[in-house]
């Protein structure tokens, strides 16, 4: 599959998708509050701005461009992809910027 779009979808729980993704991931703008379901592996870019989400256990454990999780209720980088470019991760709730992967970090 190529990308996946559920933006401003008021979803509450990741819709059935893939494990693997080529192309990006767009989840922004809904009532999210885990990444339980999401694709495993994301080749581009995966942007999870402005939800509910308290972890990144179920989380991808690859991306291949920017992980945007913006705006949500994250405490710690506990479970984040192991690979990733970038992380954006203001507008978010840490106590600990411990478990980023080496990467371009946006505060």
């Amino acid at each position: 599959m190529k990308c996946i779009w559920i933006f401003n979808e008021k979803y509450k729980i990741f819709p059935e998708s893939p494990e693997i993704v080529d192309g990006y991931v767009n989840c922004s703008w809904n009532y999210l509050t885990s990444l339980k379901g999401c694709p495993k592996r994301i080749g581009e870019f995966f942007v999870c701005k402005h939800n509910k989400i308290t972890t990144l256990k179920e989380g991808p454990r690859f991306i291949g461009g920017g992980f945007f999780i913006r705006g949500n209720k994250l405490t710690d980088f506990l479970y984040s992809p192991k690979t990733m470019r970038t992380v954006v991760f203001t507008e978010n709730h840490l106590l600990t910027t411990d478990y980023v992967p080496n990467c371009k970090i946006y505060e």
